[in-house]
């Protein structure tokens, strides 16, 4: 062997203690999970979506959304409006609800595993959070007496749409 060691010789190996083993190997699943969630599954080869706008008046906002994707509209028991968004499989999706300002608490600020920052987004300001677990984002903007919440649904939502969305997003005040 060209390092001095003879074929035969004992390879000694440092181990760690089981905690740290465990600490090593959950922080490679993190990452492996986060790279996982940032990636587009849904994207054609070549990376280009062909977009289309959703433009509702009972919700009021418009926004842009891959055009093989579904629009489902509702309105819950409490009269709040809403928009499911889903991906062709239905395996994911982003949901934008619509709520008079003051029915919706500042998400995020007190909820572990949970990471927020400001954002402005068509003039009115909010906060964006990512749990740091199931890798979920959800947006809360407020403005013009409204809350709208834009929040991605199942697992591994797809960041890029997710952006994308939440870019185009546009009030119809």
């Amino acid at each position: 062997m060209s390092d001095g060691r003879t074929a035969n010789a004992p390879v000694t190996r440092r181990r760690g203690s089981p905690a740290q083993l465990a600490r090593a190997l959950l922080g490679a699943a993190l990452t492996v999970g986060a790279l996982a969630a940032l990636a587009a599954p849904g994207q054609p080869a070549g990376g280009q979506v062909v977009w289309q706008t959703y433009q509702g008046t009972a919700a009021g906002f418009t926004v842009e959304y891959p055009a093989d994707w579904t629009a489902a509209e509702t309105v819950g028991a409490d009269g709040v409006p809403a928009v499911t968004f889903s991906d062709p499989g239905g395996r994911t999706g982003i949901e934008v609800s619509v709520r008079p300002s003051g029915d919706v608490g500042t998400p995020g600020l007190d909820v572990p595993n949970t990471r927020c920052q400001p954002v402005s987004i068509a003039g009115l300001a909010g906060m964006r959070c990512l749990d740091t677990i199931s890798f979920g984002i959800a947006t809360t903007l407020t403005g013009d007496g409204k809350t709208y919440v834009i929040a991605s649904v199942g697992k591994r939502p797809e960041l890029a749409v997710y952006d994308h969305l939440l870019a185009s997003f546009r009030p119809t005040r």
